[in-house]
């Protein structure tokens, strides 16, 4: 991995624990365990069943869409969701993202109400210790989220479709050109459409 992509993760990850500092005492699902796994999936649920207010790193699956919250939390009344963001302001593209993590979350079953950004403020002036209720800026893109929420789950379906077809026609290929080779089976798996001539036992990717 190149060094200035390396350094760019390693700063949105540690802005990321230090974003946890505002919401303390929360439990991260992940702990333990590989990021992106269905194993954090049960874990958050299990978190979420144990009365757990502030779980970092939820894991949730919808439509075959998995989606890890940065900060999830229960206020008491409501739940809200925190995505954060080692950049200086909110661009389109943090809302996109935003957004169908809202999405994904509130089809999952949970009734999440807000949804924010939260982010570096660039006018910030360290002067000691750094001050992370100024250091961060909070941004509310609720509005923003519901407005998305059905298109953003409508283009995600219908990329998971495109990637079927690909992945079909790549099976196709190899059946055509080695008929002998037996695809070995990894993620999660669906049954190949019925009426296509793909070798017994293969599988599409989800």
């Amino acid at each position: 991995m190149p060094p200035e992509r390396l350094a760019i993760l390693r700063r949105g990850n540690d802005v990321g624990f230090l974003a946890r500092k505002l919401f303390p005492g929360g439990t991260d699902a992940t702990a333990g365990m590989s990021p992106r796994s269905m194993d954090a999936v049960v874990r958050t649920q299990e978190l979420l069943a144990a009365g757990v207010r502030v779980i970092y790193e939820a894991a949730f699956v919808y439509k075959e869409i998995l989606v890890m919250a940065d900060i999830l939390v229960h206020d008491g009344n409501d739940w809200m969701m925190y995505e954060v963001k080692s950049g200086l302001r909110v661009s389109p593209t943090n809302i996109s993202d935003a957004a169908l993590q809202f999405a994904v979350v509130r089809g999952a079953g949970i009734d999440v109400k807000k949804m924010h950004i939260v982010h570096i403020d660039g006018y910030y002036k360290r002067r000691g210790d750094i001050n992370l209720q100024q250091f961060f800026k909070i941004v509310d893109i609720t509005e923003e989220a519901f407005a998305l929420e059905a298109q953003l789950m409508r283009s995600a379906e219908e990329q998971k479709l495109a990637g079927i077809k690909n992945r079909c026609a790549v099976l196709l290929s190899v059946r055509m050109r080695f008929p002998w080779t037996m695809l070995e089976k990894c993620g999660r798996e669906k049954s190949v459409p019925a009426g296509r001539n793909f070798p017994r036992g293969a599988r599409t990717i989800v």
